[in-house]
């Protein structure tokens, strides 16, 4: 890969021979006030640090472009693929400061002061031609040049503010409203660095500059291919720099798109695209991997999701191929619709929302499944396998998947802590028969997954395990809590017919994370009088633990075990009833343990 580097100061980028232009498809201006107001706010430090006779030496962030020579000329054309935030704000502040010298010749001209008028008309011009245009000799002919041309839907708006012909609406777009605004903000600021009279305000002016010409410095990292660009971007990403596969494959895609009469379809595609892209980027890319692997049947490498997106899901998006035909052109833009169909599924799955509109059977307990795998358990592994099946499954197949997963996950993954490798090989082995159109098969679905547990969490391994499940006083006893609850749903299950498969007989009624609470049935603070030095050692024991539902409005406080467990057997928790006709002792502390760690074993399987 060849690549070159050089620091240079923001007022050099601009004067330097070349043409920068944003990728015509590139997603448009993005900086709002936050980052505006972080901008002002170093410009600012830095000319007064100038201003005191302290210079500094600050670091602006780099700048990864693609650089050509323009056919019948010496100029070279270079692409920004990525610092187009902040190389449009540093041009808004050199049109704020060209503008502000303008007013101050016209303030020296209605002062009869021809000679300052004069000046500060030079320093106009001359901001005008070395920063905000460039002259070029194109075969044999003078031409002049926007030294800087956005994307193709903030381009002609940043032209206009420029030229100082800028209106806004409320119903413009955003992009363009985030301009103005940067650019009102921006003016404000040269404005407040510049006062006093007119000769003041030059002096000032020229300090301003002096602090882009030798004091605010970027990194400006050049390649020759649009390759070795998204490649560097994927290095630099993997090192905490924010960049983005995302708006790399969108830029990628539209300019593929960028075809006689293909106006209509790259103007659809680029709304979805925006559509997909709407989240934060670390979601986004989390959204790009699973909808991957779900196609793919293997995840993307971390260091090359852009890479291997477009190589397997966009190979039409190849230059080698431009420019594509009409129906080349439609297919891409078939994929990124799709794409944006599957990304609306999975932030309603990250979500824990139920991804079917039509009921077909399914309760609000099966629903709830679906909340506890994704929020409680955070098993988002499984995506890649969920986005599949709500594309290709009923929401009847879609829930019981989803509670084969829950049950496996928990004891799996969250109670034993087992490599998830195997687990996740399953998930999108499974996901990519799904996605290509093969019927599910459920049986053989579950059969692998209680294969792992065999291989890596047997029964003994998980009552291990269970019996380390404690109450923690200072932890939020996420998974002791789920834990409780999933028996519960099983209870009369096990105290009625526990000979056959495992089964809800009450799904009307949905237990939630955040309606119940635990409960200490030896309290954990017993009056002076019963006081019992072994039961004190067994107080956080999974035994000790049970649980209250939503509309038991008990007070137990400190109370004995025979005033607790009359309230117990009252609540609405049938697991409380265990408890009705036995005498407190660290034997039923332990037997309650036994009993629902027999029945742990009968539910958390595939």
């Amino acid at each position: 890969m060849e690549v070159n580097p050089r620091w240079i100061t923001a007022i050099a980028f601009f004067t330097s021979d070349a043409t920068y232009h944003v990728p015509k498809y590139q997603r448009d201006y993005r900086w709002g006030q936050d980052e505006i107001t972080d901008f002002c706010d170093d410009i600012r430090h830095a000319y007064r640090q100038r201003d005191a006779g302290e210079r500094i030496d600050h670091f602006f962030g780099g700048i990864v472009t693609v650089s050509k020579a323009i056919d019948g000329s010496a100029t070279r054309e270079t692409k920004i693929v990525d610092g187009q935030q902040r190389t449009t704000t540093i041009a808004l502040l050199l049109d704020a400061i060209r503008k502000r010298y303008k007013k101050l010749g016209e303030l020296a001209q209605v002062a009869g002061d021809e000679d300052k008028a004069e000046l500060y008309e030079s320093r106009t011009r001359r901001i005008t031609k070395k920063n905000l245009t460039i002259e070029i000799e194109k075969n044999q002919k003078p031409t002049t040049m926007t030294k800087l041309t956005l994307s193709k839907a903030d381009d002609s708006v940043f032209r206009d503010i420029l030229n100082g012909e800028a209106e806004i609406d409320v119903s413009a777009r955003e992009s363009h409203k985030r301009l103005f605004e940067a650019h009102k903000a921006i003016t404000k600021l040269v404005e407040e660095l510049s006062p006093g009279s007119y000769e003041q305000a030059s002096n000032c002016l020229q300090k301003l500059e002096s602090v882009l010409a030798s004091d605010l410095t970027l990194i400006e990292i050049g390649t020759t291919t649009d390759k070795e660009a998204y490649k560097l971007f994927q290095v630099l990403n993997d090192r905490g720099v924010n960049l983005a596969e995302g708006d790399l494959l969108r830029a990628s895609t539209l300019e593929a798109l960028d075809i006689d009469g293909g106006d209509e379809i790259s103007r659809t595609a680029a709304n979805n695209w925006d559509l997909t892209l709407s989240e934060s980027t670390e979601d986004t890319r989390n959204y790009l991997r699973w909808y991957f692997t779900a196609i793919q049947g293997k995840a993307p490498s971390r260091a090359k999701l852009f890479d291997e997106f477009l190589e397997k899901i966009f190979p039409e998006c190849n230059p080698a191929n431009y420019p594509l035909s009409m129906a080349e052109a439609s297919k891409i833009e078939q994929k990124i619709k799709e794409l944006k169909i599957y990304t609306d599924a999975l932030r309603k799955l990250e979500s824990g929302e139920w991804p079917y509109t039509t009921k077909q059977g399914v309760t609000g307990w099966d629903k709830a499944r679906l909340n506890m795998l994704v929020k409680e358990l955070r098993h988002t592994v499984a995506m890649p396998l969920l986005l599949a099946a709500t594309r290709r499954l009923d929401a009847k197949a879609f829930a019981r998947l989803v509670h084969t997963i829950e049950r496996f996950a928990f004891r799996y993954k969250n109670l034993v802590g087992a490599h998830i490798g195997k687990a996740q090989s399953v998930y999108f082995d499974h996901a990519h028969k799904i996605y290509h159109g093969e019927i599910f098969n459920e049986n053989k679905f579950r059969e692998d997954l209680n294969s792992l547990i065999n291989e890596k969490a047997d029964d003994q391994l998980f009552e291990t395990y269970l019996k380390q499940l404690k109450y923690q006083k200072k932890a939020s006893n996420r998974l002791l809590k789920y834990f409780l609850i999933t028996l519960e749903d099983y209870w009369r299950w096990y105290k009625e017919d526990n000979n056959n498969k495992p089964k809800v007989k009450e799904t009307s009624r949905s237990l939630h994370m955040d309606d119940t609470t635990l409960e200490h049935v030896y309290p954990q603070n017993p009056k002076a009088g019963d006081i019992i030095t072994k039961l004190r050692e067994k107080v956080h024991d999974l035994g000790n633990i049970t649980l209250l539902g939503p509309g038991d409005n008990v007070e137990f406080g400190n109370d004995t075990f025979d005033e607790k467990k009359e309230k117990l057997a009252n609540t609405t928790i049938s697991m409380n009833r265990w408890f009705e006709n036995k005498d407190l002792s660290p034997s039923l502390i332990d037997d309650r343990a036994e009993e629902l760690i027999i029945l742990a074993k009968k539910v958390f399987r595939a």
